[in-house]
């Protein structure tokens, strides 16, 4: 069958190899400590001569720690969807607490669709969720970080990025502050836990992303000084100060997310003459999007459901089984937040017709740019599980409202080919599209993600720094 959509092995290369023995001194995430730790742009000799000596952040280990996870989560989705619809679900019920159930009971329900429209306005509004370092403003960054520029400015850009980083990750600081919070209660001394509750009753756990300064002030003012002088007292230095430590440093990073702070370095970029020139449109217009649709994160309460199951399933709320499945699942999801990734991610699963359904997408929206195309062409690939009938895959081309597409599906099916590619062909002609191609055919593996999309691996497409 030809290869129309340029679904290609990866190739090596001596500029792409990916080398296993890059000296990694650590796993862990190495951030820049100031202006004077990023000395140059990853990939130039000057960059790399820093971070293998130390002295600046380590890019090529970054980013090949992130093609290694990136490998890892091709299971991710099979995860979910044990974790979600598997038989675990009733086979470790005595294991379960009674808030875990119920709330994967509300999900249940939430996830229930009646009609295809209502799939198509569900992945819709998944899709709005996932704003991460996307769209018009964070690609004028990724052009700024690829140019030469002063050290002054680099470093301004990278606190706006970490500044940004923490203001989109506002409500789930604060989601964790208050489990944290009940745990915390749940360990203290019974007389003094009403204390703490007064306290904690004064925080708005449901303010949007960016307005931090009354959670701020209650925080550092009434429940960090609270429990500071509760260790201190009982001196208690087990798990009610682990907890306590772990609730200090989300309050830090949640205070780091205040809105007007990130207003005011946006203007101090405003202030460099060349930093408007990567943008297509006006910068305001640009950072005013950006953070319009970081408000449109809140409110979808499909996606807080899910994260609130798998916060909970980590914690061993759904079982020991359960929590293994989760916390792969959540660090796997942390790569649709990496500076690295060039594609939108998202995972989506739904119940419909009695079938449960656990689809993973990834969209390149400037694929055309591999195709040295002046049109807005789109590739998109898909993975979906339909329960009792198999494994899909779906590879897609989209430019000027017609489609080239590849769909592979269970060996099962192929005596209905014929009837797949007619409803196929339908459902795009009821959306106002047209078919430049189509082909069916059995799917005989996987395809991997950077099958389907090779530039993946040319980290001059990110950011390389790690926020």
């Amino acid at each position: 069958m030809p290869n129309i959509l340029q679904v290609t092995e990866p190739g090596v290369s001596k500029t792409q190899q990916i080398k296993n023995d890059l000296n990694i001194k650590s796993p862990n995430v190495i951030l820049p400590q100031g202006p004077d730790a990023v000395t140059g742009v990853a990939g130039k000799e000057n960059g790399a001569q820093n971070g293998a000596s130390g002295g600046g952040v380590d890019f090529a280990s970054n980013y090949q720690n992130f093609l290694t996870k990136l490998g890892e989560s091709a299971e991710i989705s099979k995860q979910l969807a044990n974790l979600l619809f598997g038989a675990d679900t009733q086979l470790q019920a005595s294991e379960i607490t009674p808030q875990f159930a119920e709330l994967m009971d509300t999900l249940y329900s939430e996830l229930t669709m009646n009609s295809a429209d209502e799939i198509a306005k569900y992945i819709d509004d998944q899709q709005k969720t996932q704003v991460m370092f996307k769209g018009g403003f964070f690609d004028a960054i990724r052009k700024m970080m690829k140019d030469d520029m002063s050290p002054v400015m680099r470093s301004n850009i990278l606190r706006f990025i970490q500044q940004y980083s923490s203001m989109a990750e506002g409500p789930h600081h604060l989601e964790q502050m208050k489990n944290l919070g009940e745990d915390i209660r749940n360990l203290m001394l019974p007389s003094v836990r009403g204390d703490l509750e007064d306290v904690l009753e004064q925080m708005d756990w449901d303010a949007p992303a960016g307005d931090t300064k009354k959670n701020t002030e209650i925080l550092n003012s009434q429940v960090i000084p609270f429990l500071s002088k509760y260790i201190s007292r009982t001196h208690n230095y087990g798990p009610i100060r682990t907890a306590s430590v772990l609730f200090s440093l989300y309050a830090v990073k949640y205070e780091n997310g205040d809105s007007d702070d990130l207003d005011a370095l946006f203007k101090r970029l405003m202030r460099y003459g060349d930093f408007g020139l990567f943008f297509e449109d006006e910068p305001e217009a640009e950072y005013a999007k950006l953070k319009e649709e970081l408000q449109k994160q809140q409110g979808q309460p499909i996606s807080k459901l899910i994260a609130d199951v798998l916060e909970r399933g980590a914690r061993g709320e759904g079982g020991a089984d359960s929590a293994d499945r989760a916390q792969q699942v959540m660090k796997h999801l942390l790569m649709n937040q990496s500076v690295y990734m060039p594609l939108l991610h998202m995972l989506v699963p739904f119940r419909y017709q009695d079938k449960n359904v656990v689809s993973e997408m990834w969209i390149d929206p400037d694929a055309h740019r591999d195709r040295n195309s002046e049109g807005s062409g789109k590739k998109i690939f898909v993975k979906f599980t339909i329960q009792k009938v198999g494994s899909f895959e779906l590879v897609a081309y989209m430019e000027k409202g017609a489609l080239d597409m590849q769909l592979f599906v269970p060996g099962t099916l192929e005596e209905q080919y014929s009837n797949v590619n007619r409803q196929v062909s339908e459902i795009v002609k009821r959306n106002g599209l047209r078919i430049n191609s189509l082909q069916v055919a059995e799917k005989v593996r996987d395809l991997r993600v950077d099958q389907v999309f090779p530039e993946i691996r040319e980290k001059e497409r990110g950011i390389n720094v790690t926020v």
